[in-house]
């Protein structure tokens, strides 16, 4: 896996980046700072959770930029809703969760585009040969 701070590979059993010091997982500690809003600890949420969720948005969609906009929505609906997070170890696969759920919301909002066929006298010329 990769720090999502410095995005340096680091071993998958890794808690804490040997190359910057980041947390790569939530403790006890990190979570109650979360669920009373420390700006720091929410700092390190986003930086921790971000490259994630919008990893898991793409996978729905197909699109960085509906991937990005997705994952900054989930991002905000995940401060919401930290307070209903009953472990700190599932806080990764819970964030992911909503990203992919935003995701498939926006993939519901989306409306087909029609294109209208144009009247043959209103044809433009270059369908013409």
């Amino acid at each position: 896996m990769k720090c999502y701070s410095c995005m340096r590979k680091v071993a998958d059993t890794t808690k804490i980046c040997p190359h910057c010091g980041a947390k790569l997982v939530m403790d006890q500690e990190m979570f109650d700072k979360a669920r009373t809003g420390d700006s720091d600890t929410i700092a390190a949420l986003y930086s921790m959770a971000y490259e994630p969720m919008r990893l898991a948005a793409n996978a729905v969609l197909h699109n960085a930029s509906d991937a990005e906009d997705a994952a900054m929505d989930a991002v905000e609906t995940m401060l919401q809703k930290i307070h209903q997070l009953d472990k700190p170890e599932s806080f990764l696969p819970w964030a992911k969760q909503i990203a992919t759920n935003k995701a498939k919301d926006y993939v519901k909002k989306k409306k087909p585009m029609l294109i209208a066929e144009a009247e043959d006298d209103e044809a433009p010329g270059f369908w013409e040969k």
